[in-house]
Formats: structure tokens, C-alpha cells, sequence
């Protein structure tokens, strides 16, 4: 099946105007989904909570043979504790995944909102989409962190192939696993990335969350 307007497609499709989703709902249709027009599922923002909060008792690796890419980031020199936290978890596997297709007018934080609006507000630690500086838009994909394998796979289960809602667009998500796997070496690849030059907006740089409460994490300056 040929997946047309992908990450790398910068047609300009959308004509940028909020539109309300359809609020029918079919029996036939999960309690994660609505269907719009053309019979396409739209994201609902009601579906129930999937993550709550804690790791405790939690699979982290759900069988997945991954390991880490990276050693442990080496210079911890003006970190914040709850950043040190989520630094010294041990590696979960594949848990970093790949978000294609989001229409071009999303920024970051409607984005997260979505999501979290999902019930994934405490599954995520990492957040970040890509812009286009000059035309002040998103890039079409997105990268995420979960704290569990497990919980990577009920993300993906419910938005592949489905249309993120407030935007019309034709887009249909696909997720795929990220090249670069785990927390820690994202946020060091970050870290150490022109994204985090100074002159760069805060809006346009990565998030960082501590998944117990789902608060924002600063991101530290560049080294």
C-alpha cells in the first residue's frame, strides 16, 4: 500500500482552520476512535488512561533483546535531580518510536496535548518536533520516549494508520522504531545537537517529563 504525503512531503494540503471532529460514534467502533467522512479513524481526546503514573510492578522490557546504543552520559555536571532520576533508569528496550504524517501545523505542545488527552501523559519522558525555522512549521514527524516497551505498543496500536484530530488533513499516522533507542542516548544526542543552540526558541527544542507526575523537566544548556 503506497502512503502518500509522508514525513517528507511539504505539500501544503491543510488549509490551517481548526474543525470540530465528527462526536457519532458507531458500536462497531473502539472506544479509542471515531470515524470521519470518509470513514477514516480520527483519534478520539476520551480515550481511557493507559499509563498511571508509576513503574512499579511494571514489565520494562516486554521480552524485547535491545540494548543500549550508548554508554551513560558521562558529564552529569549541573543536572537537575529528577533529570539525574531519569538518567539512571536501566535501559527498557526499544522505546523510542518514530511519528510520521503529523500535519504541518501542529506545534509540539498540541501535540503532547493529544497524547495526553489519549491517556499517555504519563507514559512519555521525551518529546520532540522537528521545525522548519523559515516557514515556522513542523517537519511531518516526530519523535517519542516511553518508559515501557509495553506501552510503546499500545501507542502504536491505536494511532497507526489513523488522523490526528483539530486539523483537516488526509494524513494517516505511521509509527516506526526510532534509530536511536532509550532516554538516555536521545537526551545526550540532543544535548550535544544545534537544536539546543541558544538562539534556537524553547518551543522548538525537545520536552522532557518526569512520567510519576507528568511535569515538565527543563532542558539544561548545551555543553
Amino acid at each position: 500500500m503506497l502512503v502518500k504525503n509522508t514525513f517528507l512531503d511539504f505539500a501544503e494540503e491543510d488549509d490551517g482552520q481548526l474543525v470540530s471532529t465528527p462526536q457519532r460514534r458507531s458500536s462497531s467502533i473502539p472506544p479509542a476512535a471515531k470515524l470521519s467522512f470518509d470513514e477514516t479513524p480520527v483519534l478520539s481526546p476520551k480515550a481511557p488512561p493507559i499509563c498511571s503514573g508509576s513503574l512499579s510492578g511494571m514489565s520494562t522490557t516486554s521480552g524485547s533483546t535491545a540494548t543500549s546504543p550508548r554508554e551513560p552520559v558521562a558529564d552529569r555536571d549541573g543536572l537537575s535531580p529528577a533529570l539525574m532520576r531519569l538518567l539512571d533508569r536501566p535501559f527498557a528496550g526499544s522505546t523510542t518510536v518514530m511519528v510520521q504524517n503529523i500535519p504541518n501545523q501542529y506545534t509540539q505542545r498540541l501535540l503532547l496535548r493529544v497524547w495526553r488527552e489519549m491517556g499517555f501523559g504519563r507514559c512519555l519522558d521525551l518529546l520532540y518536533l522537528p521545525m522548519d525555522f523559515r516557514k515556522k512549521c513542523n517537519l511531518g514527524y516526530a519523535f517519542v520516549n516511553f518508559c515501557t516497551t509495553d506501552q510503546v505498543e499500545a501507542f502504536r496500536l491505536l494511532i497507526d494508520g489513523t488522523k490526528l484530530p483539530h486539523f483537516k488533513s488526509s494524513k494517516l499516522i505511521v509509527t516506526a522504531e526510532a534509530r536511536v533507542q532509550g532516554f538516555a542516548a536521545n537526551f545526550d544526542s540532543f544535548r550535544h545537537s544545534l537544536v539546543m543552540a541558544r538562539n534556537v526558541a524553547p518551543e522548538y527544542q525537545p520536552m522532557i517529563f518526569d512520567p510519576t507526575t507528568g511535569a515538565e523537566v527543563p532542558f539544561p544548556a548545551p555543553v
